[in-house]
């Protein structure tokens, strides 16, 4: 049975394949591996700390009862993913509450994405900003959490997965089970509405999408 130190450094597949056979150990190290990663995912798109353990946690109990149906058709980042995201889609339509807020108001406090991925992060400089550009800053991240936190879950999916989450666009149809072009066209419309989300009272230039990338 492998120690410690070569299940730290064991490929997932690897990992896999032990924990398939019966090996605890191998298990537990891909649940700890993954597990803060796909926190972050699933807070990115139920916008709120107590929900988003609560799906994580049932994610991770899916993955431990589904593992032994995993054939390696997918990457093994790619079919947890898709099994945390489809939990965070599920809590959201079984509360049914806080919709999609309207892209021209502002009711949705920042608070709830405090704990969220910070999109805001891209705009932060190597030196340190004066104490007006900070006031600024912080602003600007109060709104970006805003604008991300009301796109409707079809739009704030994709953008988590690919703007946080780096997944490229193969990845997020995979995770998603998606046609390409229908990934490419939400993010695209994502990365707009989030603009127009941030346009009224936005002085500073919005960070850079780039809805081609």
């Amino acid at each position: 049975m492998p120690s410690t130190s070569q299940r730290d450094t064991a490929s997932d597949a690897d990992l896999v394949a032990d924990a398939q056979a019966g090996d605890r150990g191998a298990l537990s190290q891909l649940l700890r591996r993954h597990e803060t990663r796909l926190y972050h995912v699933v807070l990115g798109v139920v916008r709120n700390h107590d929900d988003a353990q609560d799906a994580t946690q049932d994610a991770l109990i899916k993955i431990v009862q589904n593992l032994d149906k995993f054939r390696g058709d997918a990457q093994f980042t790619t079919w947890i993913t898709r099994i945390a995201v489809n939990q965070a889609i599920s809590l959201l339509r079984k509360q049914k509450r806080r919709p999609a807020l309207s892209l021209h108001r502002n009711g949705h406090s920042a608070a709830d994405f405090d704990h969220a991925p910070d999109y805001a992060d891209r705009l932060e400089q190597h030196r340190e900003p004066a104490p007006f550009q900070r006031v600024q800053e912080q602003e600007t991240h109060a709104r970006l959490r805003d604008a991300v936190a009301g796109l409707e879950e079809t739009f704030r999916v994709v953008l988590v997965l690919r703007d946080f989450d780096g997944m490229d666009y193969q990845q997020i149809a995979e995770t998603l089970e998606l046609p390409l072009g229908t990934v490419k066209s939400r993010l695209f419309r994502a990365r707009l509405l989030l603009r127009e989300a941030l346009r009224p009272d936005q002085n500073d230039p919005a960070p850079s999408f780039d809805a081609t990338a």
